[in-house]
């Protein structure tokens, strides 16, 4: 008998709520800051169609799914090659804090404009949406026959 790791999202843990919650202010952010601009069809697809696709079922994934939902990351783990999801944690958190301290100090020193780096605060809040969504886990031994 083979054993796996089954990895579930718990939908109505808060951390599923707080994920949903930056999801949704990231659409909103790309929205407002890319409407705001000249469109052409490359922004349109690529800057607001896709992203915004995205978050509307990343968001429907968690809220209107049953109590537990597959997550979509990384397929590794998910699959149950890769038995923990501790690795999870330092995938969406590192690259966060990078952003965060590494690569937007430009931003930061000397102070742009908010509305210069709003599409940069759209990812960083899909970034913390992954994050906090990786707290909603639940691992769990499944035995394969």
């Amino acid at each position: 008998m083979k054993r796996r790791t089954n990895i579930e999202i718990r939908t109505r843990h808060p951390a599923a709520y707080v994920a949903c919650g930056f999801m949704t202010v990231s659409a909103a952010v790309r929205l407002w800051h890319y409407l705001m601009s000249p469109l052409t069809p490359e922004i349109v697809l690529v800057h607001l169609f896709l992203p915004i696709t995205a978050a509307v079922l990343f968001i429907a994934g968690i809220l209107l799914g049953e109590r537990t939902a597959k997550p979509f990351s990384i397929a590794a783990i998910v699959l149950g090659f890769l038995p923990t999801k501790k690795l999870l944690y330092p995938l969406f958190g590192l690259p966060l804090l990078y952003h965060i301290f590494v690569e937007d100090m430009r931003y930061y020193v000397p102070p742009v404009p908010v509305w210069d780096w709003m599409p940069e605060i759209s990812v960083l809040c899909i970034m913390e949406a992954l994050f906090s969504l990786t707290f909603a886990m639940q691992q769990k031994l499944i035995s394969i026959e």
